[in-house]
């Protein structure tokens, strides 16, 4: 068998498998590290110290109201309380690269682009420094309140693109 037709059988069998299981799969990869960034580690502080004050006393640091993380420092503050940093960072990641696969999925599949395409473009945006245009963004990085809130932003899409503007409005 030679090397053409070995990479064609790759390729088909890429583009048979379910694509949510792949990009799920390639992202949790891209983001698995034991090590928290520089943002996990704020955030979950932020979100510890929200749901008990008492952790770090008088900390003038970690004052920072939650705003539009209210939910996300109430939530992870809570199960900040029995498990370690780095354990929610990772169940984190997991949990975000499985809510931002479904809607990545809809959108290749609506945009007509095979298994393999999408996910080739999708570690293309993983191996970039940054993926936004201002500020370094991370959509596809470590666990924060945004990267699920980009979850929702390509629901919306998809929603949008399925001529359903109200779910995407929502």
């Amino acid at each position: 068998m030679n090397l053409k037709k070995s990479l064609e059988s790759i390729a088909a069998a890429v583009n048979r498998a379910d694509l949510r299981l792949l990009v799920f799969i390639l992202l949790f990869l891209n983001t698995f590290s034991l090590v928290l960034t520089e943002n996990e580690e704020e955030y979950l502080a932020f979100a510890k110290w929200f749901m008990n004050p008492d952790w770090l006393p008088g900390s003038m640091s970690l004052r920072d109201l939650p705003g539009g993380r209210i939910l996300f420092d109430t939530v992870i503050g809570w199960v900040l309380g029995f498990a370690s940093f780095g354990t929610v960072a990772v169940v984190g990641r997991a949990m975000a690269a499985m809510f931002l696969a479904i809607p990545l999925a809809r959108l290749f599949r609506k945009t007509g682009l095979a298994n393999l395409q999408g996910l080739l473009i999708l570690q293309g945006l993983c191996l970039l420094d940054h993926q936004s245009f201002y500020g370094y963004e991370w959509i596809f990085g470590g666990f924060e309140a945004k990267v699920i809130c980009y979850g929702f932003v390509f629901y919306s899409i998809c929603f949008y693109l399925e001529d359903r503007f109200w779910p995407a409005v929502v």
